[in-house]
């Protein structure tokens, strides 16, 4: 009985004293603001990432840092291996991005590849929903790139 208890409290302690803190924390009062001057590339990826940055939008009355962004991206499908048949078996989904980031503290070029492999779908409706979904999830791991990247500036 004593084992379990001593088990318990440590585990306990172990899972309360590990120092997690999350990124994000305190993203309420964030003390920038972001301009997207140039969005080119695929377009269901580059709406996505204006979405997620749309919180962070430029406003008339506020006295904020302004980063500036142009932001260029390339989608690629590619087939990686074919059956005997000569269908396509597996392909390979990238995503680079080339992020242009301006501001009176900063002024840098990001570059950020994505990468899944997907295999073929027989169903193709099927198949491109799924190649959609992957699409916005590349677009959503892009957006808190650009938010990391503008966070360690600061």
């Amino acid at each position: 009985m004593k084992k379990i208890n001593f088990l318990n409290i440590l585990i306990i302690l172990a899972l309360c004293a590990c120092g997690y803190t999350p990124i994000y924390k305190g993203m309420k009062n964030v003390n920038y603001e972001i301009e997207i001057t140039k969005l080119n590339g695929d377009n269901l990826i580059n709406n996505v990432i204006k979405i997620d940055l749309k919180r962070y939008e430029k406003s008339d009355k506020s006295n904020k840092e302004l980063y500036k962004l142009g932001i260029n991206t390339k989608y690629e499908k590619t087939t990686i291996s074919k059956n005997l048949a000569g269908a396509n078996v597996n392909y390979e989904l990238k995503v680079t991005s080339t992020i242009d980031i301006s501001s009176p503290k900063l002024t840098d070029e990001l570059i950020i590849v994505e990468k899944l492999i997907m295999d073929n779908i027989n169903d193709k409706f099927e198949e491109d929903e799924y190649e959609n979904s992957i699409k916005r999830n590349f677009g959503n791991s892009i957006s808190r790139k650009i938010i990391s990247k503008i966070l360690q500036s600061q």
